[in-house]
């Protein structure tokens, strides 16, 4: 596909802004083969966990200028995906992008409280933006974006940022924001178009956040209550279990966890010898000789 049909394809994606929101075209590179990738997208069954973790955390990594990124000279692997991605419920760090998704000059604690985060983590927010005066200006962006990804992957359903290389960034957590377009092999000049047809459900389920609720559900207190009610071996949450800065005290009972388990600013200080956890466990501040042998390993 030429540079110009992809262009054509680009302009008809973003037509959905006009009714569902600010919509951006995106490139993730890869070592992985671009059509399973490609397919588990569309599919809806793509996990972060199984492309490792970055600066971060778990997620699609794409940046928004190929030709000027370490993405577009194969420092990620030389498949290179075109993705439309809904922006929507992004925490943006990019004041003009800001502007464009929220049709106001929103700051990160405004855009906080419009997406809906509770008012707890919202000062933790506030605290960690004004600690930044203390740190030189060259790094303030990217240990800014660090610690909210921390404390609010999960809450959001991803963040826009500028890197190191001073490229602009799309970090995505929920996948379903993120449908594959095109794809190519670095050194072709033309784009392979991903059918049509096969992209209509996801673009429509991207636009319009048309998912299974129970599969994204965002807030922690929320999802331990709903596995509260279940039978104790039945208490499975798949993929990564946020409780950053919540006032959780403990965890349930035959509790798995299929990702990572982040503790930090939490109050949990003791780990249920039958827990069960398959990535790493971040931030958790309680006495480690008391942790049952097979998470010790796991704590960061």
């Amino acid at each position: 596909m030429t540079s110009s049909l992809l262009r054509s394809l680009i302009r008809e994606t973003l037509l959905l802004e006009e009714i569902y929101g600010a919509q951006a075209v995106v490139y993730h590179g890869t070592k992985a083969d671009p059509q399973v990738l490609i397919s588990a997208l569309l599919d809806d069954t793509f996990d972060a966990g199984s492309v490792g973790t970055s600066a971060f955390g778990k997620g699609l990594y794409a940046v928004y200028d190929l030709n000027s990124s370490y993405t577009g000279e194969g420092g990620y692997g030389k498949n290179i995906i075109a993705l439309k991605v809904n922006l929507n419920e992004y925490l943006i760090f990019e004041p003009d992008i800001a502007l464009k998704v929220y049709k106001a000059p929103l700051s990160i604690i405004e855009q906080a409280q419009k997406i809906g985060i509770e008012k707890s983590l919202v000062e933790k927010l506030t605290r960690f933006i004004e600690e930044m005066s203390a740190i030189p200006k060259w790094q303030r962006g990217l240990v800014l974006t660090k610690k909210v990804s921390e404390l609010l992957k999960g809450r959001v359903k991803g963040i826009v940022y500028t890197d190191i290389t001073k490229s602009k960034c799309v970090l995505v957590y929920d996948p379903t924001t993120a449908v594959p377009i095109a794809w190519k092999t670095l050194g072709d000049k033309s784009w392979n178009r991903v059918d049509r047809e096969s992209i209509k459900p996801a673009l429509l389920r991207s636009a319009t956040g048309n998912w299974a609720e129970d599969k994204y559900e965002f807030d922690p207190v929320r999802k331990l209550k709903k596995l509260a009610k279940l039978p104790v071996n039945q208490r499975v949450v798949k993929g990564d279990l946020n409780l950053a800065g919540t006032s959780i005290t403990s965890l349930l009972a035959g509790m798995r966890v299929d990702g990572d388990l982040n503790l930090s600013h939490s109050s949990i200080t003791f780990l249920p010898a039958d827990l069960q956890v398959s990535g790493r466990i971040y931030g958790f501040s309680g006495d480690t000789s008391k942790v049952p042998q097979h998470l010790k390993d796991k704590i960061e």
